[in-house]
């Protein structure tokens, strides 16, 4: 192996990835470990996906697809940059801005491994309800700063330009979404409430 090609980095650099591989230890393409040279790069915690090509005589290309981070974790008075699966990429240093909106209050999360897929429930209905929140028009227009993930069934909203907080449950999120959207639009973005707006109970949106 005389030549290592790289491709789809954004966020790593090829030192880091080079690293990881071992393709620095290795000097014979036939008898090259592509999936273990994968698994390896892989492990990175930016790293969704790895492939390997073989050009002989002596090239390899590795195509890399990077996780890209989309809000934060707040946890233990810690901050972290999390991907849409809920892999945990890195924490932020102490003079960071961290990425809006913050993931608060996960209920039953104690600790994290950087790396690591949270599967906690709670958490990962969070992440759903930002998915489908920000799918709507109406998001465009607002800067949600906080989704508290108490539990499953208890997931409020904070956004910079309402003065009352947003309440979703994790079983419909996608129609709750849908359903705000609609009411939204009805009322032009003028809903008559000042402290929540609850979508969790079917048909009947809850405005206090």
């Amino acid at each position: 192996v005389s030549k290592i090609q790289i491709e789809g980095l954004r966020v790593l650099n090829e030192d880091q990835v080079l690293q990881q591989s071992g393709l620095l230890e290795q000097n014979n393409v036939l008898y090259l470990d592509a999936d273990a040279v994968c698994r390896a790069v892989e492990a990175l915690p930016y790293v969704r996906a790895c492939s390997l090509r073989q050009v002989f005589p002596d090239t390899v290309i590795l195509e890399i697809s990077e996780r890209v981070g989309i809000l934060t974790l707040q946890l233990n008075s810690r901050s972290y940059l999390m991907d849409d699966d809920g892999v945990v990429l890195r924490e932020y240093g102490a003079q960071e801005v961290p990425l809006t909106p913050f993931i608060t209050n996960v209920g039953g999360l104690e600790f994290i491994t950087i790396g690591e897929e949270i599967d906690q429930p709670a958490l990962q209905a969070a992440l759903t309800v930002w998915e489908q929140f920000s799918q709507l028009p109406m998001a465009e227009g607002l800067t949600v700063s906080e989704i508290a993930a108490f539990s499953t069934s208890e997931l409020v909203m904070y956004c910079d330009e309402l003065f009352y907080e947003i309440r979703w449950g994790s079983e419909t999120v996608e129609n709750q979404a849908k359903r705000l959207g609609v009411l939204w639009n009805s009322e032009n973005g003028q809903l008559n409430c000042n402290e929540y707006l609850d979508l969790r109970f079917e048909e009947n949106l809850v405005c206090k």
